[in-house]
């Protein structure tokens, strides 16, 4: 049996004797609050642990990046490499010491013969400055020169965007109202006072969702709003020189929707919820919603560009839910196998 298991497990000594402090943030809620910042002394017996709420790896209550402040003028950045819920215990031994520990929160599982799973990366800066942020400030540099995604050797720059229409008067939500005829003179609008984007984005409730978007699993444009489908649409966004971009959350999954019955079988019921999450970790149900998704954007030269929000847990109402569901789903002694597999 394989269980708390930790990616790392590791004393860290000091020259000198005094304070250490890990500064740290929350994580996101879409509230004012986000990512504010903590700096907590530790104090023997009184660990710091993060971990965030759900299943996103900057989910509300954490922040997979940090910085462990020493005695004499140097620390440690950590980060966590892992898209699903981790954590790390930050503990202090004596007066020049402390113990870092993280990885996968809740793991207990058995694997089959050859079978492998990928658990969390650790990254590690030592730093030696003025000031803490010598460490903030060597960790940016450190990830822009090694981690960003690259063409032709220059870092990738995200386009100027703009929505499409969103929210509106009850009983709108998102884009559940957003029609051919309003997002065409939308476009036209942007031309005429020359701010034309670079792309023009249709986010959440584009597809049949009985008037509230986070009822996803048909995957079609709703007929009633966009009865041509995205065509018309996207013609006007090239007219005006600019690209179209279309929002998926293709592995959550509402009952009574198309992705919910035509393969029960790749679906992970969480107990207590309604939704459901389409299985990433099963290779079939993966190549074929790789498929979807490519014919989709193919068969419909209306998008030129997909975006998809992925998140290893499901909604409740507004507030997000633990993926507690996916601890046993493979079996009674496999806890945290599915969703390993989900991530990778």
């Amino acid at each position: 049996m394989i269980e708390n298991t930790n990616v790392i497990s590791q004393s860290f000594e000091s020259k000198e004797k005094g304070n250490f402090i890990p500064h740290h943030a929350k994580g996101s809620n879409a509230e004012i609050t986000d990512f504010q910042p903590f700096d907590e002394t530790l104090e023997v017996g009184k660990p710091v642990y993060m971990t965030p709420a759900g299943g996103r790896s900057s989910d509300n209550t954490a922040f997979p990046f940090f910085n462990i402040e020493e005695p004499g003028k140097q620390g440690i950045m950590v980060a966590v490499g892992w898209t699903g819920k981790w954590y790390a215990d930050v503990t202090l031994q004596d007066e020049k010491s402390f113990v870092l520990k993280a990885g996968m929160e809740k793991i207990r599982l058995k694997l089959f013969p050859k079978e492998e799973i990928c658990t969390p990366k650790i990254c590690l800066l030592f730093w030696q400055g003025e000031d803490r942020m010598t460490g903030h400030n060597q960790f940016r540099q450190f990830v822009l020169a090694h981690h960003p995604r690259k063409i032709d050797g220059k870092h990738v720059e995200l386009p100027f965007s703009t929505f499409l229409a969103r929210e509106g008067p009850p009983p709108c939500n998102e884009h559940t109202c957003s029609t051919e005829s309003y997002s065409i003179a939308e476009i036209n609008r942007h031309k005429q006072f020359d701010i034309v984007p670079e792309v023009f984005w249709l986010d959440a409730g584009w597809y049949a969702c009985n008037g509230q978007w986070p009822n996803v699993g048909n995957w079609t444009p709703n007929t009633d709003n966009f009865p041509n489908g995205f065509k018309p649409v996207t013609d006007a966004a090239h007219r005006v020189g600019a690209k179209f971009l279309l929002w998926f959350e293709a592995e959550r999954v509402t009952k009574g929707t198309l992705f919910a019955n035509q393969n029960p079988e790749w679906l992970l019921n969480l107990p207590g919820n309604s939704n459901s999450l389409f299985n990433l970790g099963n290779p079939e149900a993966r190549t074929w919603l790789t498929g979807y998704i490519s014919d989709f954007l193919k068969k419909r030269e209306s998008i030129i560009t997909g975006r998809t929000s992925t998140s290893i847990q499901c909604r409740t109402g507004k507030r997000m839910t633990s993926p507690s569901g996916l601890e046993y789903q493979r079996s009674g002694t496999s806890k945290g196998c599915t969703l390993s597999g989900i991530l990778f």
